[in-house]
């Protein structure tokens, strides 16, 4: 059994592509935009498991070499 549904699979897709890409646009590649609420609240609660497993990490600043500054998890 697939521990990870289909959206969760998406996300770690495309960071294994990219290596590091913004939540944003992320979003925009993954899911085809619906405008429902839902569709985000699906999105942020796929990153929040992928992140709690540590499967995927979030920075919010660089340091002074560029490399991505660890962020806190969800």
């Amino acid at each position: 059994m697939n521990r990870f549904n289909e959206l969760e699979m998406r996300i770690l897709c495309e960071l294994e592509e990219t290596g590091e890409e913004t939540p944003s646009c992320i979003l925009n590649t993954v899911a085809t935009p619906t405008g429902q609420d839902k569709e985000l609240a699906d999105y942020l609660e796929a990153l929040r498991k992928l992140i709690q497993l540590g499967m995927v990490g979030m920075a919010f600043e660089r340091d002074r070499s560029s490399k991505l500054q660890a962020g806190t998890k969800a």
